[in-house]
């Protein structure tokens, strides 16, 4: 990163955007109704970067209201990481630390896009050690979701294939591990994917994923990966599923810190760290530099915020990482984009304007905008 001007008083908004959705979507665990947005607004100067939290609206809307950030409004941004990781090392008690974890990660994106703002750079040559211009970047569309009829799902898919989008994940795990196997055998629309991946949100047990992965071999289709097949605290679990022959597995939306270099260390191929939650931006480039056999894909269910970030940061990470899109209609993406994220139906590439691309309008049609402030003291 270049050297920034230490710039003072920053203004700190929390904007939450929500709405229903059209339809419901479901995976494994159940169904969404309803669709939010948690921006973080870090204004400096007049320049305003971005960042975005994953998790309960209404638990990070709390935390923020009972947590004393004012100190944030007054040190230098490129401090913020410093400040924020010695304030999660203060916390006595871990119960609610996961939804601090997905704020500290949105008021550290944010911070990071001010400054490359300031400094008058694309974000991904700000954060990157040895800066290169940009170019396309493999991509993925995940907004597939498990339905009752299995006809649904498979016209779900074509919709995307006949668009032009080859690589494509779905929300599977609601049935036994062969009953959905099966169900995955009569789509017939995904012998036209490139790349199809299967993400299972922590359905099944230790022996139920066992029995997925092997009958998989059977299967019609070849499976690129095979993501939380089971929970993310199942440790022994996962140990025990990395040593089977099969697909590769993808796990790390749910895991934090040194838990990434324990599954790459197992032999999970792709660790899919969430910039909205689980890691800073600046801990995915060195996690990144010290893999050797696993790649990083970022976990990317959000706005255009967080997504435009998570390919900047592609850009930086680099080597066969492949970039999570939702193509759906359930999430603002192009609302908050300042440029075309997408260089063809398969590809994304970051913007070439400072930082991230991304600014907020001030109307949305049918979502709700309610918006908080983090106040000097």
């Amino acid at each position: 990163m270049s050297n920034s001007i230490i710039y003072s008083m920053n203004i700190i908004t929390l904007h939450h955007y929500h709405s229903l959705l059209n339809e419901p979507m479901r995976i494994s665990r159940g169904g969404l109704k309803s669709r939010h947005h948690l921006i973080i607004e870090i204004s400096v100067n007049e320049v305003s970067g971005y960042g975005e939290a994953i998790c309960s609206s209404d638990l990070l809307l709390n935390v923020t209201k009972s947590l004393d950030l004012s100190e944030l409004t007054k040190i230098p941004l490129s401090d913020f990481d410093a400040f924020l990781k010695s304030y999660l090392d203060q916390i006595v008690y871990f119960e609610g630390l996961s939804v601090i974890r997905a704020l500290f990660c949105a008021l550290s994106a944010a911070a990071l896009d001010c400054l490359a703002r300031l400094d008058n750079l694309p974000f991904y040559k700000y954060i990157s050690p040895s800066p290169q211009n940009a170019s396309p970047l493999d991509s993925y569309a995940s907004n597939i979701y498990w339905k009752e009829n299995p006809d649904e799902m498979n016209d779900d898919i074509k919709y995307l294939i006949d668009k032009g989008v080859k690589n494509i994940k779905a929300h599977v795990g609601v049935l036994e591990p062969e009953d959905e196997l099966r169900r995955l055998d009569t789509l017939t629309a995904i012998s036209n994917c490139s790349k199809f991946m299967l993400d299972f949100n922590c359905a099944y047990n230790e022996n139920q994923a066992h029995s997925f992965i092997s009958s998989s071999s059977h299967s019609n289709h070849d499976f690129y990966w095979l993501e939380e097949l089971v929970r993310p605290d199942d440790l022994s679990a996962i140990v025990s599923l990395a040593s089977l022959h099969g697909p590769k597995l993808a796990f790390g939306e749910n895991h934090y810190g040194r838990q990434f270099n324990f599954l790459a260390d197992q032999g999970v191929g792709f660790l899919m760290p969430d910039i909205g939650r689980s890691l800073f931006i600046l801990d995915v480039i060195e996690l990144s530099a010290s893999l050797t056999d696993s790649y990083i894909s970022l976990h990317n269910y959000s706005s255009g915020i967080l997504l435009s970030a998570s390919v900047h940061l592609s850009h930086v990470i680099g080597e066969k990482t492949i970039v999570e899109t939702d193509q759906s209609s359930n999430a603002l993406i192009t609302e908050f984009l300042d440029y075309s994220i997408f260089a063809d139906n398969n590809s994304v590439i970051a913007s070439s304007s400072n930082g991230i691309g991304c600014s907020l309008p001030l109307r949305l049609g049918q979502w709700k905008h309610d918006v908080y402030k983090i106040a000097p003291k």
